[in-house]
C-alpha cells in the first residue's frame, strides 16, 4: 500500500530553493516536486538568516523534534511549511487542542463495511512508521496528560499498539515540530497549558520573532509591485516603510497592551495580513469615503474588536497619512 513517502528522491540546492547566497554544493535530500502531501510553495516567502540556520542545523544533525516559539502571527507554522515546501516533502499538521486524546495521538480502530475493524495510525504513527513530518500546532494548547502520550515517539523508542500488539520502530527520517505561543510574560495567550518537563526536554528549542524590518519592507514592496503597475518604485517603497512601520507599533502596543493606551490591541499583524493590507490599499485606491489605508486595514485584519477598529484607524491616520 502507498503512503506519503512513495515518491522520488531529489537533491535539493538550498541555495537555490530557499533563494540564498548560499554555496552551491550545499544541498539536501528530498523529493521531487509533485507530491500530493507536501505543502504550497509560496515563492514569494522569504527565509530569514537565523531561522534557515537553525532549522538546517536541527535537520543535518538528525534530531527528532523542534519546537518554535514565538509570538501570535510571527510565522512559525508557515515557517516550518515552507521549509518543507522548498525540499518537497510530506508534512502533516494537526491543531492541537485540550481535549485530545489516544486516538488523535496514536490511532484507532475503525470499522471497514465486511463489519472488521481496522487499526489507522494517527498523523503522528504515521510519520513515526513511514518517515516525514508531522508538525503539532499550538502545541501548548494540548492538556498536558494528553502530551505525555507522545513521549515514546519524541524520544524514539519502540511504540507498542495496545490494540493490536504490534510494535512500530521508529523511522530515521521521522521528524516532529511543534509550535506554541510563550506562556510567560505579556503576550501569554489565555488557555495554554505549560507542558511537563518531561515532554518538553525532548525538543530542541527555537525562539523567533517577527521579521526584521527591512527584510519585511522587501516582501511588501514585492506584493506592492504586483497589483501597482502606475507608481513608481520609490513610491512603493515609501508606502512598503510606511505600512511596515505601523505594523510593528501594532505589535508592540500588542505586547504592552496592559498600559491603558494600548489596551485595545488585543491582536498583532502577521507578514501575511501585512502583505493583504498593502495589496488592498491599492485596490481601495478610489474609495471616497476614506482614505484607502484607513479603509483597506479594516478588511484586512479579521476577528478584531470594535475598539481595535477605532484605534487602527488612529494610528493609521497618524503614520501612514
Amino acid at each position: 500500500m502507498k503512503n506519503h513517502m512513495d515518491h522520488p528522491e531529489a537533491e535539493i540546492t538550498l541555495g537555490k530553493a530557499f533563494n540564498l547566497p548560499l554555496p552551491d554544493g550545499m544541498k539536501l535530500i528530498g523529493m521531487e516536486q509533485g507530491n500530493p502531501y507536501c505543502p504550497v510553495l509560496n515563492p514569494d516567502y522569504v527565509f530569514e538568516n537565523e531561522r534557515f540556520r537553525d532549522m538546517l542545523t536541527f535537520w543535518i544533525m538528525g534530531f527528532r523534534a523542534l519546537k518554535i516559539i514565538g509570538d501570535p502571527a510571527a510565522g512559525k507554522t508557515s515557517f516550518v511549511e515552507q521549509w518543507h515546501a522548498r525540499l518537497g516533502l510530506p508534512l502533516f499538521i494537526v491543531s492541537c487542542h485540550e481535549n485530545m486524546t489516544e486516538a488523535d495521538l496514536v490511532g484507532q480502530l475503525l470499522p471497514q463495511e465486511n463489519g472488521s475493524l481496522k487499526w489507522c495510525d494517527s498523523p503522528l504513527l504515521s510519520i513515526y512508521r513511514h518517515g516525514g513530518s508531522v508538525l503539532l500546532d499550538e502545541w501548548n494548547n494540548m492538556n498536558p496528560n494528553a502530551a505525555t502520550l507522545a513521549n515514546a515517539m519524541l524520544e524514539g523508542y519502540a511504540v507498542t499498539i495496545p490494540h493490536t500488539g504490534e510494535i512500530v520502530r521508529p523511522h530515521p527520517q521521522a521528524r516532529f515540530f511543534a509550535t506554541q505561543n510563550p506562556v510567560d510574560g505579556k503576550t501569554v495567550v489565555q488557555g495554554r497549558y505549560v507542558q511537563d518537563s518531561a515532554s518538553d526536554d525532548r525538543f530542541m528549542e527555537m525562539h523567533v520573532d517577527y521579521l526584521k524590518p527591512d527584510l519585511e519592507k522587501q516582501i511588501v514592496f514585492k506584493s506592492l509591485r504586483k497589483v501597482d503597475k502606475a507608481s513608481s518604485d520609490e513610491a512603493l517603497l515609501l508606502t512598503a516603510s510606511k505600512l511596515v512601520d505601523v505594523a510593528n507599533e501594532i505589535r508592540e502596543k500588542f505586547r504592552s497592551n496592559e498600559v491603558p493606551s494600548n489596551a485595545a490591541f488585543h491582536k498583532p499583524m502577521s507578514t501575511r495580513v501585512l502583505v493583504r493590507w498593502a495589496q488592498l490599499t491599492v485596490g481601495f485606491r478610489t474609495v471616497k469615503t476614506e482614505k484607502p489605508a484607513n479603509y483597506a486595514i479594516k478588511r484586512a485584519f479579521s476577528g478584531i474588536s470594535s475598539d481595535m477598529r477605532e484605534a487602527l484607524d488612529e494610528l493609521v491616520t497618524e503614520k501612514v497619512g
